[in-house]
């Protein structure tokens, strides 16, 4: 019997006699990968195939699958050079690919130059099926670790931006959404204290700046940090009213601007689990750096039909009737614009809807007294036992 370890270094030094004219480094280190492989395998018997005829195969199953031949690395030149057949050369070589799934489409067993030109090498198969960019598949697992980095950040951020605030400003954001009274704070919900401190930091403004940009001026940024992305993201603000188009379970969902008109998508882990296609949310989004995807600032609000048929009678008379009038206006324009729609809202209880993805910490609030059998205050027609009072 052949020593199997003398075999496969006798088998090596043939693949490398051949590869010193013929093949580059990284194409010879393939093909020893291949044998390697080969080699590996207890249920084949490698001592029983002639030495010359294992070089030549390896070597042929490599040349196929990398267009070898094109640049005339062929099977004759081959053959010649072991001193083989072609059809005993080609055969053994066919066994090699089916064996190991040598081919086109395997980037273990191909060179870069063959991998960044292969085409379907930018393809990927989904968990449905679907053939898809393998990029949006990448992406989507990148952009949902970058989102969850960047909404812990924001977190930290939002708790920072609050100091910044004049003492009066908590009072005066309340009065304007219609939720401070009689000098106090008068929370439907609890989930009103998220609406209203989103407010404070982004549309509240004193001196001409808010308090992203009196941030900004005072401190240190570092750009490229994700407090850096998140500020940069925060100065370019929108709120608005988005209507799910789709819904991505597990990320987010596909959105369309009502107010105005382009579409985008909004990664929000909670709202992927909770949306369905027609959803209307009120909310105020960022979009971080180069990504493709917006994320909201943690205060939307549930629009129901009712709230909506208000919203598209009072905001075009106060604000103007075009998406373009809208995208153009001014950042104090744009925070009576998100005051109206807030105040329509919390006049809804739309706030009584929410569902956090990380639900604040709990406080005392007093909440609205009324009966099961009583009309529903969202305007839906309903009792309230069967509209907001199954979600208590």
């Amino acid at each position: 019997m052949k020593d199997k370890k003398a075999f496969v270094e006798e088998v090596e030094k043939l693949i490398m006699s051949f590869s010193e004219n013929n093949l580059s480094d990284e194409e010879e280190s393939i093909c020893l990968h291949i044998w390697e492989r080969l080699a590996r395998k207890r249920t084949l018997e490698i001592t029983r195939t002639r030495l010359d005829i294992w070089a030549a195969a390896v070597i042929w199953s490599f040349c196929r699958a990398n267009f070898k031949y094109e640049e005339g690395v062929t099977l004759e030149l081959l053959c010649s050079f072991f001193n083989n057949k072609r059809c005993t050369v080609g055969n053994k070589a066919g066994e090699i690919s089916r064996m190991l799934k040598i081919d086109f489409f395997n980037p273990e067993f191909t060179t870069e130059r063959i991998q960044e030109e292969n085409p379907l090498n930018t393809l990927t198969v989904t968990g449905d099926g679907l053939i898809v960019p393998r990029d949006e598949v990448v992406s989507t697992g990148e952009q949902l670790a970058f989102y969850r980095r960047l909404r812990g950040a924001q977190k930290d951020l939002h708790r920072e931006l609050m100091n910044f605030l004049p003492r009066n400003a908590v009072a005066e954001c309340g009065t304007v959404l219609g939720i401070y009274k009689n000098d106090m704070l008068a929370f439907g919900s609890e989930s009103e204290t998220n609406v209203l401190m989103d407010y404070c930091l982004y549309d509240y403004r004193w001196d001409g700046h808010n308090t992203i940009e009196r941030y900004i001026e005072q401190n240190t940024i570092e750009a490229g940090t994700d407090r850096g992305t998140l500020l940069d993201a925060m100065l370019k603000h929108r709120f608005s009213l988005f209507m799910v188009d789709n819904v991505v379970r597990g990320v987010g969902v596909e959105t369309r601007d009502l107010l105005r008109g382009d579409d985008g998508f909004i990664i929000d882990i909670g709202l992927s689990e909770t949306a369905v296609k027609g959803f209307v949310l009120a909310s105020r989004i960022i979009s971080p750096g180069d990504s493709r995807f917006s994320m909201t600032t943690g205060a939307g609000l549930p629009v129901n039909r009712p709230m909506l048929e208000r919203i598209s009678r009072e905001i075009p008379q106060q604000f103007g009737k075009t998406t373009a009038e809208i995208a153009r206006m001014s950042p104090d324009k744009a925070a009576e614009l998100s005051a109206a729609v807030v105040r329509i809202l919390l006049d809804g209880y739309a706030a009584s809807h929410i569902t956090h993805e990380d639900p604040p910490e709990r406080t005392t609030v007093a909440r609205p007294n009324i009966s099961r059998n009583d009309p529903s205050p969202c305007g839906s027609g309903k009792k309230y036992k069967k509209c907001c009072g199954r979600s208590n």
